[in-house]
């Protein structure tokens, strides 16, 4: 006797603008797209404080994300909390190495004048919570446009099934709902391209910074390089 299968429930999803996705978070994923966008607008100097070059532990993946905002009251936070972010904050990327093992000591320098920091659990610094709004909803990165959609694998799922806006009786337009799979299907795909083209950019600006030193250094007199070379020297044994 064959058993019957329940048929899967049919995804309904109405924003509420409740800010549960906007507090309390990790740093959101950035794709060439949205920088184009922002770019396009001429907002994108705005954003600058918060885009960050972050490289993942446990993959050793390089993301480009957005920075979320520590606004929890010091007196609010966990003893253990503060003594993380303490630490997080003077060992700063070269941390990370060590941790995740992906760069080992004495490795690539890049990451040390690159790769940032997060903030592990924030609020968006775009996200009013006084009024419960989106500063740049009409603008907002295309994570956040397929919220709380996501896709992996060939596959959708759900990404925080205890979103409000999960529990809607409303039936979504079919507009929407492509828009929303379409954003979830690109912001993977470029998500992955992300991963392959910083490290070569990292590499690129990295060179070009040497270069940029080198000649620099060709054109200064001898006594002006000796200067030099006794200042390098004062500041490694610091």
């Amino acid at each position: 006797m064959s058993e019957t299968k329940e048929p899967k429930s049919k995804f309904k999803f109405t924003c509420t603008k409740c800010g549960a996705c906007c507090e309390n978070r990790g740093p959101v994923p950035l794709t060439i797209s949205d920088l184009e966008a922002w770019a396009s607008k001429k907002i994108i100097r705005n954003m600058f404080p918060y885009i960050v070059i972050h490289r993942e532990k446990a993959s050793s993946i390089t993301r480009l994300v957005f920075n979320m905002i520590n606004d929890q009251p010091a007196s609010k936070a966990k003893e253990g909390d503060s003594e993380k972010d303490n630490a997080s904050r003077e060992t700063g990327a070269s941390s990370e190495k060590k941790e995740g093992g992906s760069t080992p000591e004495g490795g690539d320098e890049m990451d040390d004048i690159i790769v940032g920091e997060i903030v592990e659990k924030g609020k968006c610094p775009m996200y009013n919570k006084e009024t419960k709004a989106c500063l740049i909803w009409a603008d907002r990165p295309t994570y956040c446009r397929a919220f709380p959609l996501g896709f992996e694998d060939g596959s959708f799922f759900v990404e925080m099934e205890d979103c409000p806006g999960l529990a809607t009786k409303e039936e979504m337009s079919k507009d929407l709902l492509k828009q929303m799979r379409d954003d979830a299907k690109r912001l993977a795909d470029d998500s992955r391209q992300v991963g392959i083209v910083l490290p070569i950019l990292q590499a690129l600006v990295m060179n070009a910074l040497q270069q940029a030193n080198l000649r620099a250094m060709s054109k200064m007199s001898p006594e002006d390089m000796q200067k030099l070379n006794d200042i390098m020297q004062k500041m490694s044994q610091k």
